[in-house]
């Protein structure tokens, strides 16, 4: 592992530390969406040790997904990270803001219900200063399938026009 990226997980590891800390010793202030999903998925994004400043970051939201995407497409311009569940907390918002990802690419799995989340995520990414845009996935479920994204609204007009038409309900 190289000095910086070494460097990047220590950083990482001592802000869970920290989380961890304030948690236990102030239960009221954990936000109501990361004590529904549990403490431990609730504070991780896997694989988020691996996230370059600058670079594209592409979330999904498993950590099977991950490592298929990374095993399909091999190194590529986006680095996965899985939500490990489907919810986008604000304690995962926090570790993607300390990575600064040059963009987010939401890519869930290709299921109604994952897709109207997607276009939440994206948008509230976007209100949150993030460069963020839905992913979609071909000839397949998800990255777990081996399926080949696509980046199919990288606006905020775009994915209202698709929630308004439908995909988001």
């Amino acid at each position: 592992m190289s000095a910086p990226a070494f460097a990047r997980l220590a950083e990482l590891h001592s802000q869970l530390a920290a989380v961890y800390a304030a948690m236990a010793a102030e239960p009221a202030s954990v936000p109501a969406e990361d004590r529904a999903v549990g403490l431990e998925e609730a504070a991780m994004l896997f694989n988020a040790d691996a996230l370059t400043p600058g670079l594209p970051a592409l979330l999904v939201e498993g950590a099977g997904d991950v490592m298929s995407w990374h095993h399909y497409a091999g190194v590529g311009e986006h680095v996965a990270v899985g939500l490990l569940g489907v919810a986008l907390t604000p304690t995962k918002v926090a570790l993607l803001k300390t990575a600064r990802p040059s963009k987010v690419v939401v890519a869930l799995d290709n299921e109604p219900e994952a897709q109207r989340r997607a276009l939440l995520y994206v948008e509230d990414l976007r209100m949150q200063g993030f460069d963020a845009c839905l992913g979609r996935w071909e000839g397949g479920k998800s990255a777990g399938d081996g399926a080949r994204l696509k980046e199919v609204a990288d606006s905020v007009s775009t994915v209202r026009a698709m929630w308004e038409r439908g995909a988001g309900r």
